[in-house]
């Protein structure tokens, strides 16, 4: 019998970034405009050890 190869690498920010979302959502509830979910989220995940930079710029080509 052939072995299942799960890729567990990045599981745990992945439980953990999610953990942060969904405290965010449970406190803050709905309503309000995306930059205060924002805020809320940057500082969750910076209480949590998770270093982010909000609205990052990404530059994107696309055919002219």
């Amino acid at each position: 019998m052939d072995s299942l190869v799960v890729d567990t690498t990045g599981n745990n920010l992945t439980y953990r970034i999610i953990g942060a979302a969904m405290q965010v959502h449970n406190q803050l509830g709905m309503g309000y405009k995306e930059e205060v979910y924002e805020t809320a989220l940057e500082t969750e995940l910076n209480n949590r050890g998770i270093a982010v930079s909000r609205q990052y710029p990404v530059p994107v080509e696309y055919e002219q």
